[in-house]
């Protein structure tokens, strides 16, 4: 299991930026037994990950007529946001390090609900 932290903090601001990251989501502060680490599920027929520290990546899968049969044809998708908290709740909430004018785009808007997860791993509780 994976040690509590948020992306680009000192241990010590670490508690006090995720306070900030949950109030903007709308969301209480988890206790540490219940912080998530990484989530995987559905939007749009994509499967995505979440991952605390890394960006977003998935996959997309298409069905293909190839001579009589039908084939599914898998291709990867990423997105350059990087994952900065995740919230639990109805829906869940993810916070990336995107933003609406910077020097990259995300699909995502910032914070975004994600779908009902598909499989959660937490954070080694304190």
């Amino acid at each position: 299991m994976t040690k509590f932290f948020v992306p680009g903090t000192s241990r010590e601001e670490g508690e006090l930026v995720y306070a900030r990251l949950a109030a903007g989501c709308g969301r209480e502060v988890p206790l540490s037994s219940d912080r998530i680490h990484e989530i995987h599920w559905t939007q749009d027929s994509d499967s995505w990950v979440a991952v605390v520290g890394e960006t977003l990546r998935g996959q997309r899968v298409r069905v293909r007529r190839r001579g009589g049969d039908y084939i599914e044809i898998s291709d990867p998708l990423h997105d350059p946001a990087t994952v900065r908290a995740i919230f639990p709740g109805t829906p869940f909430m993810v916070v990336t390090d995107a933003r609406r004018l910077g020097s990259f785009v995300s699909y995502w808007n910032n914070p975004f609900a994600a779908a009902q997860p598909t499989h959660i791993v937490k954070f080694d509780p304190v």
